[in-house]
C-alpha cells in the first residue's frame, strides 16, 4: 500500500536534486544520510503553490495528525491573500510564504496559525509597495533594471535558506565557487573559488 509520503517522493513532479549528501556511520550496519536538497521544480504561481501545499499537508498529517487545524488555518490565510491580490502580485505571497516557512522551521515555539509572529514578514513581503517583486518601484524603470540585480552570488541561496525566487532576489542564485546555477557551494566539485 502506498502512503501519502511515498506517493509524493516517488512522483517525478516532486523530485528533489540532492545538492550535498554526507554519510555518518552510527554503528556497524547503520548509516545516516543527511544533507541539503534542491527542488527540481519551484513554486512560481498560485497553482504551483496549491499543488505543493496539498502535498505538504498530506505528508505532514501522515506523521503529525494533530496539526490538521494549524495547517488548514494557515492554508486559508494564504489563499485569502491570493484571492485578494491581482495575479501580478502573487510573487509577493509566494515569497511571504517562503519566509514564514523558513522562520517556522528555525523557531519551533509557535504554529503557522500564529499570524502575529509573522507580522514583520507580512509588511516586508505583502504590504510593502516598494517590494522588488511587486512590479512597482520608486526608481525610474531605466535605473531599476540596472541597479536591482547584483553580479554577486546569493549567500542565502548557497546556504539553502533564501526566501526569494531567483527572479526576485537581488543576488544571483548561482554557486559561489563556479557560478553554476544547478548546485550550491557545498556540493560544488570545483577546486578553486572564482
Amino acid at each position: 500500500m502506498e502512503t501519502p509520503l511515498t506517493s509524493i517522493t516517488s512522483s517525478p513532479t516532486y523530485t528533489v536534486y540532492h545538492s550535498s549528501n554526507k554519510i555518518v556511520e552510527l554503528g556497524k550496519h547503520i548509516e545516516l544520510l543527511h544533507g541539503s536538497s534542491t527542488p527540481e521544480k519551484t513554486v512560481k504561481t498560485h497553482g504551483d503553490w496549491v499543488i505543493a501545499w496539498d502535498c505538504l499537508v498530506d505528508a505532514t498529517l501522515f506523521v503529525f495528525k494533530h496539526r490538521r487545524q494549524e495547517l488548514q488555518t494557515y492554508g486559508k490565510h494564504i489563499q485569502h491573500y491570493f484571492a485578494s491580490l491581482p495575479s501580478q502580485f502573487h510573487t509577493r505571497i509566494i515569497n511571504y510564504d517562503r519566509a514564514v516557512q523558513i522562520r517556522a522551521a528555525q523557531r519551533r515555539d509557535f504554529e503557522l496559525s500564529n499570524f502575529s509572529e509573522f507580522a514583520d514578514l507580512q509588511i516586508q513581503w505583502i504590504n510593502n509597495p516598494l517590494n522588488p517583486s511587486s512590479g512597482q518601484s520608486a526608481e525610474p524603470k531605466s535605473k531599476q533594471s540596472t541597479n536591482r540585480r547584483q553580479t554577486a552570488a546569493c549567500r542565502r541561496w548557497n546556504e539553502n535558506w533564501c526566501p526569494n525566487l531567483a527572479s526576485s532576489c537581488n543576488y544571483l542564485h548561482v554557486c559561489s565557487k563556479c557560478s553554476d546555477a544547478n548546485h550550491v557551494t557545498s556540493s560544488c566539485g570545483s577546486l578553486s573559488k572564482k
